[in-house]
């Protein structure tokens, strides 16, 4: 993980075979060679890059997995994206330029966060002074350990903090005070997720993808009956949901085929 894609990436910029906008092209070619000591920054870029690939590769699939557990959960949820994307895409995918224009989808986000974050427990952090919380004293030295979860569903800050409500965030006649922004899901102070802002990003384009193009529902035994999924998740370091059925398909046939148009012009 840290020496092979570096390697890869490396042999490309030789070759001249990658592309301008590609941000390995920009650490190869103009980062490290510029440094004082082009050896150990290689070092720095090589180990640092790695870091982040291991620390936001399993959070983002946790979340995409909270996404498709969620939409199979509440459809109505999903449905009121898919009319905010349709007012807007009229019937291509989105893309980044509608990032302003889709405020749903980032609420949808938002929720996935607060509803199951990724690191229910922070990385410990170190107390630089004593320090008096809640009435308890926390003395110089001590190691501090978030809990995520617990900030992430206080119901006196989230109501109904187990029901996933992406509206919760939005202004509105009828919620003139949005509920906070899940930001503990990304930590805190000076090892707060420093790819927060990309991984917000991420998931945005994807789950708008996704919802512009397909129905997620519940599966189907095979007397015909809706399998509701538990919703239960392994927990840990990170925790993630567990295996559950569910039905991924296009909204129609144009759907299916602006799908597979995407595909043929990116191939």
């Amino acid at each position: 993980m840290v020496h092979v894609p570096f390697t890869l990436a490396k042999n490309l910029h030789d070759a001249s075979e990658l592309p301008d906008d590609c941000a390995a092209k920009a650490f190869l070619a103009d980062v490290i060679p510029s440094s004082s000591d082009p050896a150990y920054m290689e070092y720095v870029v090589r180990s640092a890059l790695a870091g982040a690939y291991a620390a936001g590769t399993d959070t983002t699939v946790s979340a995409l997995q909270s996404f498709f557990l969620a939409m199979t959960l509440y459809p109505d949820v999903q449905k009121e994206a898919q009319r905010e994307i349709d007012s807007v895409c009229h019937g291509r995918l989105p893309d980044f330029s509608d990032y302003e224009s889709l405020p749903y989808v980032h609420t949808i986000v938002k929720e996935i966060l607060r509803w199951n974050p990724a690191v229910p427990l922070n990385i410990v952090h170190t107390s630089a002074q004593d320090d008096v919380y809640g009435g308890y004293y926390i003395p110089k030295g001590s190691l501090v350990v978030a809990n995520i979860w617990a900030i992430l569903h206080d119901p006196a800050v989230y109501a109904d903090p187990e029901s996933f409500r992406p509206s919760r965030f939005l202004r509105s006649h009828t919620n003139p005070t949005p509920e906070p922004d899940p930001d503990a899901a990304y930590g805190f102070g000076r090892r707060i997720c420093v790819g927060r802002h990309l991984a917000h990003e991420m998931l945005w384009i994807t789950i708008a993808s996704v919802l512009a193009a397909f129905d997620i529902v519940k599966a189907k035994d095979d007397a015909g009956r809706e399998i509701v999924p538990p919703g239960e998740y392994y927990h840990g370091f990170m925790q993630l949901p567990k295996p559950f059925r569910c039905e991924i398909r296009p909204r129609s046939v144009e759907h299916e085929k602006l799908v597979l148009g995407a595909v043929d012009k990116d191939s």
